[in-house]
This record gives structure tokens, sequence and C-alpha cells, in this order.
């Protein structure tokens, strides 16, 4: 993935006690046990584990234990908010087939890339991609739906820092949306497309019908040194402009176009200079 950290970009987001817990967790799953969530993994709160309340046949198990099932017991352990499962006979509970049990839980970094939407997953021997993340979300709930998704794929890794990098990709308007505007008022650009000499040969632009028609007005008029795109003077040519309408209504607004006839296919008269 490539990218670089900025100063613009926000400063990394740890959650501290997510490390220490999945530290504590993989201790014990390198000693050989086998541990079971207390909660559900898919919302974010629990570990990648199987979920013990998933278990067939589950029932109150007898003191030291707290839950117990047809391949096993569980005991609660406070300090890890999961249970230790011991096995009747070696075997484990259906349903658990996805999960690599002897696999100890590692915390990772998560790098956000918020043009894309991607968070990639940086594991010490891989990179796992997730597309489509919600980057607009607070860094805590961000985790939470990160670790959700490896959890749901029974992924042994759990999120505990956040970083953010500004990809490569070139903004159509690097500097914000430009405005076209007259004295009566100002429209969002949806597009624009200027001669060397400034003269104004297209012009998409969106916002209430009576701004735009008054810039209409302005262009059709051929009116100079009263139209300012982004600050600077825009010049309709001596020409006609062919223009066309469409009503937003979930945004209460409209968009026009408006394209001189010279840079229409057929529409040059005698006399204009330029085509």
């Amino acid at each position: 993935m490539t990218g670089k950290i900025l100063p613009g970009l926000p400063t990394p987001f740890e959650n501290t006690y997510l490390r220490e817990r999945a530290l504590k967790v993989a201790a014990r799953q390198k000693q050989g046990h086998i541990l079971v969530s207390g909660a559900r993994p898919d919302n974010g709160q629990g570990l990648p584990l199987p979920y013990i309340h998933d278990v067939p046949g589950l029932r109150r198990g007898s003191y030291p234990y707290d839950y117990e099932c047809e391949w096993g017991r569980f005991k609660y352990e406070y300090e890890l908010g999961s249970y230790l499962f011991t096995p009747n006979n070696g075997q484990v509970p259906p349903g658990w087939e996805p999960y690599d049990l002897q696999a100890p839980i590692q915390p990772v970094t998560v790098v956000i890339d918020r043009a894309r939407r991607l968070a990639t997953v940086k594991t010490p021997d891989r990179e796992i991609v997730l597309r489509d993340v919600p980057v607009g979300e607070s860094p805590y709930n961000m985790l939470q739906q990160v670790n959700a998704t490896l959890a749901q794929s029974c992924q042994p890794f759990v999120a505990w820092r956040l970083e953010w990098v500004s990809s490569e990709i070139g903004r159509l308007w690097p500097e914000g949306v430009p405005q076209i505007h007259n004295e009566h008022g100002s429209a969002y650009v949806t597009g624009y497309a200027l001669d060397e000499a400034g003269n104004l040969i297209y012009l998409g632009m969106v916002g209430h019908k009576t701004v735009l028609e008054s810039i209409r007005a302005t262009i059709q008029a051929r009116q100079r040194k009263k139209l300012f795109l982004q600050g600077r003077p825009v010049y309709p040519l001596a020409t006609h402009y062919c223009q066309t309408w469409q009503h937003l209504p979930d945004y209460g607004a409209y968009h026009a176009t408006l394209i001189a006839d010279p840079a229409l296919p057929g529409k040059w008269q005698p006399g204009e200079d330029v085509a």
C-alpha cells in the first residue's frame, strides 16, 4: 500500500487495552490452552475466537466450571474476558473448524486510507486489505468495525492502533469545489472549459434555480467583467449558448449546462471566428 504520513493527518489512535488483552490471551494460547470468547466477536467487542453461546447444547457446569457441553467444559478467566476450554477426549464443538485454535492472537496496526476508503491490516507476514471502510467514524468505532470484520473471517488478529496515510489520488478540485458568481449570487461548478483567452466554452453548475437563471442571463447577455470563477473574470463568447437543465429534487436544487454553439457539431454559424 502506497502513501505517506503527513502533518495534516490525524495523529495515530491507540487502544492499549485491546493490545494488552490480546497479548495475555496469546500467552495462554502458547501454553496450549484453548480459549473461547465471552462476547460476540462480530460486534467488535469480543476476540476472534469461537463464541461460547454458539456452542450446541451449552448448559451450566459444576464448580469450578461455568459451562459444559458434550465436548468439554468451560471456565471463565476474568483477566482475559474469555473462557478456558477443557475438551473431552480431544474433541471440540462443531462450528469451530474455521478457527486455528493453536495460532496465538496477534495485536496489529491498521493503516487507514481515507481517499480510497481502505484499511490495511499489517501483520508480521502479510497484509489484509479491507474495503469500503466507514472512514467518517470515530477512531474508537473504526477499530471496533475492523475487529468485527477480522473476527467474522476468523483471522487471529486484534487491531489496537490506527494510522492514517494520504494516498496519491489526484483530486478533481484539489483546492475545493470552485464557484462561479455574478453580482447577484453564486453557484457551485461541476465542470467548465475556457479557451486560451479565457472565454467561456462550457459551464456546468448546480444551485437554486433563481441563481442559475441569473448567471445564465449574464452569459447570454455577453456581459463582460460581471462573471467570475474562483475570483477570476470569465468572458462569455459573442455567440449563442445551448443549455440543458435537470431538476435534482432530492437536493432542492437544479443543474444547468451551457455550451457555446461553436463547440457543438453543426452549430457553427457563418461569420463566427472560432469553431
